[in-house]
């Protein structure tokens, strides 16, 4: 008991006296300093700790810095969506910097020619420190200013040693704008007195926070698949250096103390080495040893997992590095109450520069073993690859966009491909040389690869900190395969570049009309050009043929006929705006010789429908899921270029309806939306308004007697669980994030532009539909082996054969469109991005027949 009561007291203690502190000495090892370079308390007029850093004073100082120091150099590598600069420090010797260029090659050659011989005792080791990716834990940008000043400007024997035998990527903030945000959102709330209770407005941001980038995603689930600049420019980054080290500093719940890895190793990807573990082991008794020194409580080899390779800890545990998370509990303010006394910022932002010196005396120690460790990494991978049956993938989509940004993905996490020289048919499957490309494993990602594309579906545990499936090509909606050979006549050289995709604009004989193809990834965004600038847009229902430049052109069902009768615009201008249209969007169009089908179809049939143009709204604010939202923002703003309105719902209730057509609502809680309004919602809908719903909120709708579907309850088959066992147990009841294959009506309108029977969605709940009463509105079924990859509670399989990915209903004139599962999850999703660009642009041409409830 007394223990506990000294703890208490300690703990309480040094969080008030850090409040106070406003000597550099608090945070920073007591050696000295150079009196020429400024420290950020002289530049910013108040000591770290204070206030909140803004990123453009980070930004400021670091090049402050850079100018004051011969032992940086700086680089700005990207971007933000605000664009806000993001920026590396290179922090090493003097005359290493005079030769970086070298140490960076000589290094680079670790994992390209591993099997060479290397004088690792001269070779440096490369570590990459990296800063609050979530801008809402703010301790560690506010730290990062520290580290660099003690990198910049300390004098010892161990700086002189550590910057000699390292090369030090010191990355001040991986999320700027979020970083911006939160800064701006706790100082508005600071007084001189500073207010500790956890319900006080400083400690409880407003919707949606300040965890997220502009767009509301979280940046440290996007390592892999790069949807955003900040992504793109950190990954470019890393495989320029390919660190031993990286670490990636983050904040808990309050209530917590600090965690460093490893995590729990049950959870640990097993494409992941067991050497990996023991480094990051033993890097952690330099962890301990100086939160021990200071007086600070951690814990290690809990609750966190190194499974996804998608987050920033982890991504480089498949590619011969070693990631390190941290968790540092937050004050998310200034000062907190908490369970284990009052917690300042101060105090949380002197554990992660303590943790961040020594990551680096770690890393100086073991200098030649980690160095050892990445190039035996490298050895085994290229052992395991020549015992391997498999020697690649072939993957292929005649949409060329999106192929395009797939290939742009992989090369930015450096991984090679080929193009094939002629057809192959794999598996019955023909792989066109046109759209097809081989990524071998024998390269030096084939790690990185392998745990890219394989569909894992037996774990060791049941819980994971994040998703358990992420399977590339099933992501994209990708054909593929893998081969044990394939014949070498077959396959081209690596490609440098990924090859650009192009529009096609072919010019017919009459200037009424042409059609735009449907089947791209940039189609839905020209379209919506088109009606934006009040061109007539019509949606063919049917196969149809037509004369085209001379030649028997195929267009099918989705693809957009453009009518340019009554425009005021010559020939001449009016091609000239298709061309530019079709390149802009890397689309295809076709002019034609004659509106008369070789077939039962016209350009003038009853079945080619016209299209309204969509003015979209989405409900946000508390309770509505930011990430969901976030993803439907970006979607609208980058996919489709579309103006999509987003309404609190506090303010729906003086919100005018009448001006939209389509209302798409994404994962969340509705239930708080006044009856006054959800009338609003209602009359709006049966006047013809077009609900889209995702997930949930479609049982919102359900709910209210809006739509009708029918729950499949999921109950689990444990009948007796012990209390120790009450975590994993529960967790183990969950979907954590799986990937099903599920069937679609390819004649349907929400199916226009696929060409395969066969799709892939992301499921992240147990929540289960079963199949409308009318046949015809659920287009879109769980297969009878619906698991593709990931993990599943015990019976759950079973249980979702079958039942409704997708639902159509009526209401009044209008209808409701319910998507089962996020369809653009985390803005990567591209295979299931076609069926909301059709729900949004032909859901009004839906025969009301087929929808249920009619």
């Amino acid at each position: 008991m007394n223990k506990i009561i000294i703890y208490f007291l300690l703990f309480a203690f040094s969080a008030t006296m850090s409040a106070q502190t406003r000597d550099k000495n608090y945070y920073l090892p007591a050696i000295s300093y150079d009196a020429r370079i400024t420290n950020p308390e002289q530049f910013l007029g108040f000591q770290i700790g204070e206030w909140h850093v803004s990123h453009d004073q980070v930004v400021a100082y670091m090049r402050l810095l850079a100018s004051q120091s011969d032992r940086i150099q700086l680089n700005e590598y990207a971007r933000s969506h605000e664009k806000r600069p993001l920026l590396l420090l290179t922090f090493s010797d003097p005359n290493n910097l005079r030769q970086l260029e070298k140490i960076r090659t000589q290094h680079l050659a670790l994992s390209d020619q591993p099997e060479s011989e290397y004088d690792l005792s001269t070779m440096p080791l490369v570590i990459y420190q990296g800063y609050s990716i979530h801008g809402n834990e703010s301790s560690g940008v506010n730290a990062a200013m520290l580290v660099a000043f003690y990198l910049a400007a300390g004098k010892s024997a161990e700086i002189d040693a550590l910057l000699k035998n390292t090369v030090i990527l010191l990355d001040p903030c991986f999320n700027p704008d979020g970083v911006q945000r939160f800064s701006t959102w706790v100082n508005s709330h600071k007084g001189n007195t500073l207010i500790s209770d956890p319900k006080s407005r400083e400690f409880n941001e407003m919707w949606p926070g300040g965890r997220t980038n502009h767009y509301w995603f979280d940046l440290n689930r996007d390592w892999l698949y790069l949807t955003h600049p900040e992504s793109e420019g950190r990954v470019r980054m890393f495989q320029k250096w390919r660190p031993n080290i990286l670490t990636d500093h983050h904040e808990m719940g309050s209530n917590s103390t600090f965690f460093f890895q490893p995590g729990v190793q049950s959870r640990v990807n097993p494409n992941t080495p067991t050497m990996n573990q023991e480094l990051t082991k033993e890097i952690g008794n330099y962890h301990a040893a100086i939160l021990d020194s200071i007086g600070s409580h951690y814990f290690t080899q809990r609750n966190y997992d190194d499974f996804y390779y998608g987050k920033g800890s982890t991504y480089p545990d498949i590619q011969g590095g070693v990631g390190i998370l941290f968790e540092q509990a937050s004050s998310r303010g200034h000062l907190q109450e908490t369970s284990n006394g009052q917690l300042s910022f101060p105090f949380t932002i002197r554990n992660q520069v303590a943790t961040s010196i020594s990551t680096q005396r770690a890393a100086l120690s073991m200098r030649i073993k980690l160095l050892k460790y990445q190039k035996d990494f490298y050895v085994n991978q290229r052992k395991l690859v020549k015992q391997s049956s498999v020697s690649g993938y072939v993957i292929n989509d005649s949409d060329h966009s999106k192929m395009e940004r797939v290939l742009h993905i992989l090369h930015q996490h450096d991984i090679m491909v080929k193009a094939l020289t002629k057809d192959v048919t794999l598996n019955g499957k023909v792989f066109s040389a046109s759209s097809s490309y081989f990524i071998p494993l024998d390269q030096r990602q084939s790690a990185l690869i392998i745990s890219s594309f394989e569909k894992v579906k037996n774990f060791k545990d049941s819980i994971f900190y994040d998703v358990s499936a992420w399977t590339m090509p099933l992501a994209f909606g990708l054909n593929y395969s893998e081969i044990d050979d394939v014949s070498h006549e077959a396959i081209g050289d690596f490609l440098h570049e990924p090859p650009l995709a192009k529009g096609k604009f072919i010019a017919g004989k009459i200037s009424t009309a042409f059609i735009l193809e449907w089947d791209q990834f940039g189609s839905a965004a020209a379209l919506y050009e088109l009606q934006n600038k009040q061109w007539i847009t019509k949606v063919i229902q049917g196969e149809m043929k037509l004369y085209c430049n001379g030649s028997i052109h195929d267009f099918h069902e989705g693809d957009i006929v453009i009518q340019a009768q009554g425009s005021e615009s010559s020939q001449a201008e009016i091609q000239a705006e298709l061309i530019k249209l079709a390149d802009t969007h890397k689309v295809n169009i076709f002019g034609i010789d004659s509106g008369l089908g070789l077939g039962d179809f016209s350009i003038g049939s009853p079945d080619v429908r016209s299209l309204e143009k969509p003015l979209v709204f989405t409900i946000i604010g508390q309770g509505v899921n930011s990430y969901d939202a976030g993803e439907l923002w970006h979607y609208m703003d980058h996919h489709l270029h579309l103006p999509m309105t987003m309404i609190d719902k506090k303010d729906l209730a003086s919100a005018s309806l009448n001006r939209y057509n389509t209302l798409v609502m994404v994962e969340g809680n509705y239930s708080d939306l006044p009856e006054t309004t959800f009338k609003k919602i209602e009359d709006w809908a049966k006047n013809g308004g077009r609900i889209i719903a995702f997930e949930n909120a479609a049982s919102w709708l359900v709910s209210k007697s809006l739509i009708k579907q029918k729950e499949i309850e999921f109950k689990s088959r444990d009948t007796f669980g012990t209390y120790e066992s009450a975590l994993n147990s529960e967790s183990a009841k969950e979907v954590p994030g799986s990937i099903f294959e599920a069937y679609i009506d390819q004649s349907h309108p929400l199916a226009y532009g696929y060409k395969n029977r066969i799709i892939y969605t992301f499921k992240e709940d147990t929540r289960l539909v079963k199949p409308t009463e009318n046949r015809y509105a659920s287009p879109l079924l769980y297969s009878n082996t619906p698991l593709a990859a990931g993990y599943l509670p015990k019976g759950f399989e079973q249980l979702s054969k079958g039942s409704a990915a997708l639902t159509l209903h009526s209401i009044g004139k209008g209808s409701a469109i319910a998507f089962a599962n996020n369809p653009l999850f985390r803005g990567f999703w591209l295979g299931n991005f076609k069926l909301l660009d059709n729900a949004i642009f032909f859901g009004s041409t839906i025969n009301r027949l087929t929808l249920e409830g009619q």
